[in-house]
């Protein structure tokens, strides 16, 4: 685990206040994707598989669910930091980690007693990155719970939104690959 400072100094040094892109020296593009849910070691294997680095995770208190950080280059070259929020986390980190991400993958366990409730408050939460931006839902623990796909899709609805839903495993790279790449297509209608 990186410290604190470690952590948010190489967040501050690959992020801008202006875009969501940035231009580094050799011409390549810079953005970040933000993971977040319910679902803490979902999140935490969607990202070990996408990163070319080991996951970065910050925990002052030794927690499961913490701030990480990876790395993926796409096919054009585009790099993409990927960020893994904790359910509990100061607002004003919060704030700058979400700020001008190209979108967000929300994992969601289809065990937990109302899953509808926690689309309902991450859709609440992240209003304005989700309304900006492009938004993906993997629900994983599918068969497990009484919460079927369909229901998603319906609040969904009721917030406005036409958004992918996926039945993963975040453990299988192709389920994975299948939502970032659902999600850049999604940014590029």
């Amino acid at each position: 685990m990186a410290n604190t400072n470690e952590l948010y100094a190489h967040f501050a040094s690959t992020t801008t206040k202006s875009t969501p892109f940035m231009t580094l020296s050799a011409g390549t593009d810079v953005a970040k994707l933000v993971f977040a849910g319910t679902a803490v070691a979902s999140k935490y294997h969607a990202m070990e598989l996408l990163s070319e680095i080991p996951i970065i995770g910050l925990s002052s208190t030794g927690q499961q669910d913490v701030l990480r950080y990876g790395f993926l280059t796409l096919d054009e070259g585009q790099q993409l930091h990927l960020y893994s929020l904790p359910e509990q986390m100061p607002e004003s980190v919060k704030e700058e980690v979400v700020e001008n991400a190209l979108g967000m993958v929300l994992l969601l366990d289809n065990a937990r007693v109302d899953p509808l409730a926690d689309l309902q408050r991450y859709l609440t939460e992240f209003e304005e990155l989700i309304s900006d931006t492009a938004l993906v839902i993997g629900v994983v623990n599918a068969e497990r719970g009484q919460t079927m796909l369909r229901q998603y899709h319906e609040m969904l609805h009721q917030y406005g939104y036409i958004t992918p839903v996926f039945e993963v495993n975040a453990s299988h790279g192709y389920d994975i690959r299948l939502m970032i790449n659902a999600l850049i297509t999604v940014l590029d209608i």
